[in-house]
């Protein structure tokens, strides 16, 4: 173990980063080379998913990127969907597959008093994310901050 730790570490690192107060040392030319897109920020790879058009610096990122754009059933995979929420919703009537849907409100002062002197709440837009499990929806909850300000209602 203590050999392997001194030739990763005594490596000969050739490759060295001319960018101004970087200095940082490379075993290899291509990993020099991918580090310096780091510093010039060339977003040379674009997503062609109609509407997207997110730029990345590597070829990887973008492929990574791109399965997210994959909205396609997997019981029945020749119906590709324009976004996640249709997906989901096709799962949900079509396969019988239960979704959670956040019904959280950011609801003002004004608002607050208006629930407590009525029966009914005012109309105030729902966040609406639709979650695959109730772990995931517990998970995105925590994105609307200090959970004491949302309500939740039935809907």
């Amino acid at each position: 173990m203590l050999a392997l730790i001194l030739f990763v570490h005594d490596y000969q690192r050739d490759f060295i980063c001319t960018y101004e107060g970087c200095g940082k040392k490379f075993t290899r030319k291509e990993h020099l080379t991918r580090h310096h897109i780091s510093h010039t920020r060339d977003f040379q790879h674009r997503c062609a998913f109609p509407g997207c058009g997110r730029l990345f610096l590597s070829s990887y990122h973008l492929k990574r990127h791109i399965a997210t754009h994959d909205y396609s059933c997997k019981i029945c995979p020749s119906l590709t969907f324009e976004s996640r929420e249709m997906l989901l919703n096709h799962r949900r009537i079509i396969h019988d597959v239960k979704t959670y849907r956040c019904k959280y409100r950011k609801l003002s002062v004004l608002q607050l008093k208006l629930i407590s002197i009525t029966l009914f709440p005012p109309e105030v837009a729902s966040c609406g994310k639709i979650c695959q499990s109730s772990y995931e929806l517990d998970r995105h909850r925590r994105t609307h901050g200090d959970l004491n300000d949302c309500h939740e209602y039935a809907t």
